[in-house]
């Protein structure tokens, strides 16, 4: 019932997908909303169309493998596909193929994984079977293809990264994509692989049915009053409709404040509704029900009939049992099957007695334990049988922690602290608990839990003996970190100077480690060189430790950065490129203990204007750290991210990672650095013209923060707010927040970010109507980039003297702004070079160079759309308009007569004035920006001598008349 427009919008796919390109096609919706049945209605449609359409859903968590979802979707069409023909894929595809891919393993037998256990080495790397699956998708779509994955907000992080990897490049094959998803659910990554996809892209969001569609749903029993309190306690959502429709009495819901959408509790209604279904169960369907229950939402029979006690033939009469009544479904395998939804598991799971379920958990441990499984498949049913002192319970949970600590961080945690609840909390097993306390911590940190994590490390602390270690060093890093994210830097500090101090005079990992949190806490504060002290000794605890490579590339990305801070180009330029060659070495298993030395050699890079090389590096430590689950803990790589990708043009990718910052920020982030990203979301949107922020994160406001800007993080967070601020048409509020960070000189500033706070000072100056405050800016801008000797630098400060200059002297600022396009353009600063560029067709027009002043801005305005930047591409549209506009010549006499002139523009505001047009109206005839009317209004004001648009109006009629005053029409 109902989905009226999506069905119509799958339609129009299906009947032009032939003869397209690929195209993705999200369908979001909360649990319950009709996601899956969408789907299966496409599934009929592209049959209608003679089209083949494959499906596959990710499985729950606890029974989670890699590229699921793929796997269910393509595992049998693949073996097909291999049995031969013109399209049989190459030995070495199948081979990297069948390593992942069941139905190929006998194909290719070296690639065969063992029974439980994750996928051989892929023999063509992982790009190479990315590539196999985007020729095996060419392969299948004859003559197209709907590939429909469901339930993709519980995806496995390598199905999320090959849908990223597929969709970073158009692909010429007409394949559907279709990911059904719960978008609050969805993985970072996921919606960033969306945001910035090459592919063709729509959205269908499924919202509640309509009153109408729930009629039709509800058929006969629609008396109005229970009608309408049914409708407002499932809120449209259509599981819900159903379940209080089978099990309610026509009469008002007995609570209407319930939510069905809610996490928590099910409203006593739906799950009502759920237990009447297997009250009609007989009793060995009942009991295979539940079994399945504890085995998960996806099981296979032989463990369900193991955990019910249940014989080969009785489990499967069951099974047809619970298949006929519709309460679970086949998936992949001949013995695979799931409930036809978590719901359902849920309420069945929850009816089962609390001793027959541990018995039930136990029997499945035992069950796959004796199957050879991993403790990641044992560990759900061990964590709910084991008891306290249970020792070989806690080390298969701490295993299993262990193993999927880097995948699944929140599982981690949670089995990590069922195991700590087993161990005794003193004697011989103390040592045991504070590993398994500093492992917690890292995993809660991980997953976004900071303050959780803060505690539980604290706490390890406390309890660690005096004499250094591995771990004690470790937990004593990671809290400082916390510390300083959530906002508590003075603490950080004296938790590692006490921790270092304990370490005098031991060289090794342990006192680096705590030297470069050190380092990082006096950078952040602002205090480079202090910073730098400290990066070094860091490089002398460790100079001659054999492993040290990922410490020394911190060290050294720190210590080039707060050098280009301080002015010290030269030691900044060779610790950077000492920095960039021990990265470049790294293996992956190197890179992966140090992911922040990506990022600190990322951000020494863009301090010394080389953007390619950064954004590589910093793409490295941001890739390791979603993988690793560690993004939360590397706050400051979105920012840095975010600004190179604006730099060198791509605005719409530095959307995307501006706003993965706030996703990130919003889950884990303490209250600054909430703000902070907020901060970046909204400055990153005013270049693609579109400065909505995520829903509930980027449109609230972010109070600027008082006192002096403490380091560069703050500096360019402050600077994001005031250039929001002075676009937004606030130019004291920009100013205010500039004199407020940095003070009357802008001292408080480092020189690098000085450069850009006086050019933008320069531009609210020049709003603002204070020309000699804006010339005094610019200067203190020139004299920061004479410091610095970098190009950008150089440009950035040549830019604002340009327009401090334009209006007094139009010539020489002309000369100014083309030395500053050149040099930005040299530091590879794409976007102000195109405002620099911008500037120069505004003053060849200025000087009368009209016809070169047009083709400048002509190309200002294509580069603008290109890359995305609609609000400059729309400002160089209206100074070529201007253009038109420039002072016609006045008839013989009229200079001499001091009868005024106005320019043709102005004529035309003047007249529109006069026919009652408002401000807003001529703007939208004209189009042109409301302040550009606004300007041109006033120079006419000043040019006839009048004050009101009364009076002008009044002027422009006796003028039409009697031809009163020549020149003005």
């Amino acid at each position: 019932m109902g989905r009226r427009s999506e069905l119509r919008t799958l339609e129009l796919l299906l009947a032009g997908l032939k003869d397209s390109r690929g195209r993705v096609l999200e369908i979001i919706g909360e649990p319950g909303i009709g996601k899956t049945r969408l789907l299966g209605e496409l599934e009929q449609a592209a049959a209608a169309h003679g089209l083949p359409a494959l499906t596959g859903r990710a499985p729950e968590p606890e029974r989670r493998i890699p590229f699921g979802p793929f796997v269910d979707a393509l595992d049998d069409r693949l073996a097909d596909l291999a049995a031969g023909g013109a399209a049989r894929p190459t030995h070495d595809t199948l081979r990297s193929l069948g390593s992942v891919f069941p139905s190929l393993a006998p194909l290719v037998p070296a690639a065969a994984p063992a029974a439980g256990t994750h996928p051989a080495p892929l023999p063509l790397g992982l790009h190479g079977f990315y590539r196999a699956v985007r020729q095996s998708l060419h392969a299948l779509a004859v003559p197209a293809l709907v590939l429909a994955l469901d339930d993709m907000h519980r995806a496995d992080e390598e199905s999320v990264e090959l849908i990223a990897q597929l969709l970073r490049r158009p692909i010429d094959t007409p394949v559907l994509l279709v990911l059904a998803h719960r978008h609050r659910q969805t993985p970072v990554r996921l919606r960033a692989a969306l945001a910035g996809t090459a592919w063709d892209h729509e959205r269908l969001q499924l919202g509640p049915l309509s009153d109408r569609d729930m009629a039709a749903l509800l058929g006969e029993r629609t008396s109005t009053p229970w009608h309408r309190a049914l409708y407002q306690e499932s809120r449209g959502n259509p599981l819900y409709l159903k379940a209080l429709h089978a099990c309610m009495p026509q009469g008002l819901p007995a609570d209407p404040s319930l939510t069905p959408g809610d996490a928590g509790e099910l409203p006593p209604a739906v799950e009502a509704a759920l237990l009447a279904e297997l009250d009609a169960l007989s009793p060995h369907g009942a009991l295979l029900a539940r079994a399945a229950a504890v085995a998960g939402e996806s099981f296979d029979v032989p463990l369900a009939a193991e955990i019910a006690s249940l014989d080969e033939a009785v489990a499967l009469g069951a099974i047809d049992e619970l298949a006929a009544q519709d309460i679970i479904r086949p998936t992949a395998g001949p013995l695979d099957f799931s409930f036809r939804h978590a719901l359902v598991r849920r309420v069945v799971y929850d009816s089962t007695s609390p001793g027959w379920r541990l018995g039930a958990h136990a029997r499945a441990a035992v069950a796959l334990r004796r199957a050879g499984l991993p403790a990641a498949a044992r560990a759900y049913h061990v964590q709910c049988t084991a008891a306290v002192g249970d020792l070989d319970a806690a080390e298969v949970l701490a295993e299993a922690a262990h193993a999927v600590r880097v995948q699944a961080p929140a599982t981690a945690a949670q089995w990590l602290r069922t195991a700590l609840r087993l161990i005794p909390a003193a004697g011989e097993h103390t040592a045991r608990r504070l590993e398994l306390m500093v492992l917690l911590g890292t995993a809660l940190g991980a997953s976004g839990h900071l303050q959780a994590s803060r505690k539980v490390l604290h706490e390890a602390l406390a309890g660690f003996p005096g004499e250094p270690s591995a771990p004690r060093a470790e937990a004593a890093a990671l809290c400082a970190r916390l510390d300083r994210q959530l906002g508590r830097p003075v603490e950080a500090g004296e938790l590692l100077d006490r921790e270092i101090a304990a370490l005098r005079g031991a060289p090794g990992v342990e006192r680096a480690t705590l030297e470069l949190e050190r380092a990082q806490g006096e950078f952040a504060a602002g205090e480079s060189t202090t910073s730098r002290e400290w990066a070094y000794r860091a490089l002398a605890t460790v100079r001659s430790h054999p492993s040290a490579a990922p410490l020394q590339a911190t060290a050294l990305g720190i210590a080039a950065s707060a050098a280009c801070l301080a002015a010290d180009r030269k030691a900044a330029a060779r610790e950077a490129d000492r920095a960039a060659e021990l990265l470049d070495r790294m293996l992956d298993e190197e890179f992966t203990r140090r992911q922040d030395a990506g990022a600190w050699v990322g951000w020494s890079e863009l301090l010394l204007e080389r953007p390619a090389e950064a954004l590589r590096h910093v793409d490295r430590a941001l890739a390791f750290a979603r993988y690793g689950g560690q993004a939360a803990l590397l706050p400051n790589v979105f920012v840095a991210r975010t600004l190179l990708l604006h730099s060198l043009g791509r605005l719409h990718e530095a959307r995307s990672c501006a706003e993965e910052g706030v996703d990130l920020a919003q889950a884990s982030g303490g209250g600054e650095e909430r703000a902070a990203a907020r901060v970046l979301n909204r400055w990153a949107g005013l270049w693609t013209g579109d400065p909505t922020a995520p829903p509930g994160a980027g449109l609230r406001p972010v109070e600027p923060r008082s006192g002096p800007a403490e380091g560069l993080f703050d500096s360019l967070s402050r600077y994001m707010q005031a250039e929001h601020r002075l676009e937004s048409g606030d130019a004291e509020g920009c100013l205010t927040l500039a004199r407020t960070g940095g003070g009357p000189g802008f001292e408080a500033f480092d020189p690098w970010s000085r450069v850009s706070w006086c050019e933008l000072v320069v531009r609210a100056e020049l709003a603002a109507g204070r020309a000699p405050e804006a010339r005094r800016a610019a200067d203190l801008g020139a004299r920061a980039a004479g410091r610095l000797g970098l190009p950008g630098r150089t440009g950035l400060a040549l830019l604002g003297r340009a327009q401090a200059l334009a209006a007094r002297a139009p010539a020489g600022a002309l000369e100014t702004a083309t030395s500053a396009v050149e040099a930005l353009e040299s530091a590879g600063s794409v976007m102000d070079a195109l405002r620099a560029r911008m500037l120069v067709g505004t003053l060849l027009a200025a000087c009368g160079r009209t016809d070169e002043a047009e083709v400048c801005l002509r190309e200002v305005q294509t580069a603008c759309a290109a890359y995305g930047a609609r609000p400059m591409a729309r400002r160089a549209l209206a100074a070529r308009r201007d253009l038109d506009c420039r002072p016609a010549a006045a008839p013989a006499g009229a200079a001499e007569a001091g009868r005024p002139s106005l320019t043709q523009r102005e004529k035309q505001v003047a007249s529109l004035v006069s026919e009652g047009l408002t401000n807003r109206q001529i703007a939208q005839r004209l189009f042109l920006a409301e302040k550009t009317v606004e300007m041109h209004l006033s120079r006419v004001f000043a040019k006839l001598g009048v004050s009101s648009r009364t009076a002008l109006a009044s002027l422009l009629i006796r003028a039409a008349a009697a031809a009163v005053q020549p020149g003005l029409l």
